[in-house]
């Protein structure tokens, strides 16, 4: 997960966090755009936490669900 997200939070790679402040609060979505089965979500929590330490997430769906 690391190598995965240095690439986008490099200083060239993420130019977009220089027009958010650092203490912004944010909440967000993630939805799909059709019927399927949740895969992943062990990940995106990887990844928030990797991100953001304090970051929550909470999912409406279970793993493998439908």
């Amino acid at each position: 997960m690391v190598f995965a997200l240095h690439e986008d939070l490099t200083p060239d790679g993420d130019v977009s966090a220089a027009l958010v402040p650092d203490d912004a609060v944010a909440d967000g979505v993630i939805a799909s755009r059709a019927a399927g089965v949740l895969a992943g979500s062990s990940c995106a929590t990887e990844a928030f936490g990797q991100v953001h330490p304090t970051s929550r997430w909470s999912g409406c769906v279970q793993t493998g669900t439908a």
